[in-house]
């Protein structure tokens, strides 16, 4: 299970996809993290200090 953390405001969502013990490859849930880009805007917009964020391979890249 991966989850997104808001420091700020504590709250946490998950961004990965639960596929069963025998799933393979990648799990992560692209809609959730897409639906939670709004948070990392707002951040930017309140010109925050500083900002991590994972890298996520595929799905970073393709919307680059």
């Amino acid at each position: 299970m991966l989850n997104l953390v808001d420091l700020r405001s504590g709250q946490r969502a998950r961004i990965t996809q639960t596929r069963g013990r025998e799933s393979r490859g990648c799990k992560l849930d692209e809609q959730g993290l897409v639906a939670l880009s709004h948070r990392i805007d707002a951040s930017i917009a309140d010109r925050v200090d500083l900002i991590v964020i994972s890298r996520f391979g595929r799905a970073e890249a393709a919307d680059g």
